[in-house]
């Protein structure tokens, strides 16, 4: 978790705890911090945390620009990402109009309880049983006839249900694609698709319905990363904690596999219940 304190500005004093895995700070109202000053930006910084726990920063081409200050050395916001340090200092503005907040990350609660790793680097022999490669064959189908990464998505989606009974929700992240001029500090994953399992009165709800994503086990992801593994967790509350975007819903355990491209891992596909 980041936790960011308004230390010199109007909202001295005031405290915001960010558990997200993109958060903006700005002055419209529906930014994670929100900062009511003239000289900050609608939509001025964005905050994005790793799957690996690195939190980079970056100004969106605010009007006044941003910058850190790290053991007394000012380090100016330009055009990318910068890597965030636990006791850094955020300023926003220039000359005598800013607002300072500062930052430190705090430990999460305990991690999700790992039940099972298995390694799927190598060749899987499929089952014997018609039933079931039916199933994989028309979840293939419908995977290979998308012609869009949205349609690409929502197909993973379909199939996941389908294959899946218990499940009930089904999340995809990507790994974020940097500019060729920049150096990549750190593998940033975002989320790219939420889905809740369509209930027999009406379609499933999407990620394009609503502002939040359904919350990202990080020890899971960081175990699904380092391991080349498909993993499954038990405790999973004690891991993502509540969030509206469950819609009262109690995610009790969840299975995270690595999406490939050749030998490179480019994403993960979380199915939770």
């Amino acid at each position: 978790m980041i936790r960011l304190e308004v230390i010199s500005g109007a909202d001295q004093g005031r405290v915001y705890e960010i558990t997200t895995d993109v958060a903006f700070v700005g002055r419209a109202p529906q930014n994670e911090v929100v900062l009511d000053e003239g000289h900050v930006s609608g939509r001025h910084l964005r905050l994005v945390q790793g799957l690996d726990g690195a939190v980079t920063i970056e100004d969106l081409g605010s009007t006044n620009g941003s910058a850190l200050i790290r053991a007394g050395a000012r380090i100016v916001l330009g055009e990318g990402a910068e890597l965030l340090v636990d006791g850094d200092e955020i300023v926003l503005g220039h000359g005598d109009e800013t607002c300072t907040l500062s930052v430190r990350f705090v430990e999460e609660g305990p991690a999700a309880h790992l039940v099972s790793v298995k390694r799927v680097d190598g060749e899987a022999s499929l089952p014997d049983d018609p039933v079931t490669l039916r199933a994989l064959y028309d979840a293939l189908s419908a995977v290979g006839r998308a012609r869009d990464l949205d349609s690409v998505l929502q197909a993973i989606a379909d199939s996941v249900f389908a294959l899946v009974p218990h499940a009930t929700h089904v999340t995809v992240v990507l790994e974020a694609v940097e500019s060729p001029k920049k150096a990549q500090k750190t593998r940033n994953f975002l989320p790219v698709l939420t889905r809740v399992r369509p209930q027999p009165s009406g379609p499933a709800p999407s990620s394009e319905s609503g502002p939040s994503f359904v919350p990202i086990a990080r020890s899971v992801y960081r175990k699904v990363l380092e391991e080349r593994a498909a993993v499954l967790a038990a405790d999973a509350p004690k891991e993502v904690g509540p969030s509206p975007s469950l819609m009262g819903a109690s995610i009790r355990s969840c299975v995270a596999v690595p999406l490939w491209d050749g030998d490179e891992i480019l994403g993960v596909l979380q199915v939770d219940n």
